[in-house]
């Protein structure tokens, strides 16, 4: 679920919409998980589905 800042869900109108529209509205979003499915079910659902891919082996280098 993806809420506005008063913690409402956003509908799934709000991504129907290309995602240079949709993605500067993001901006300030509260992103909530949640997918007894799994994680790889999102990629084939309706508009308002959104994958969030973490980088694994990310370091910060001192030098």
């Amino acid at each position: 679920m993806i809420a506005s800042p008063d913690r409402t869900p956003l509908p799934r109108e709000f991504f129907d919409r290309p995602v240079l529209e949709a993605a500067p509205d993001l901006l300030g979003r509260l992103l909530v998980r949640d997918t007894p499915d799994g994680p790889t079910v999102l990629m084939f659902g309706a508009p308002g589905h959104m994958r969030v891919y973490f980088t694994y082996g990310m370091s910060r280098r001192s030098g």
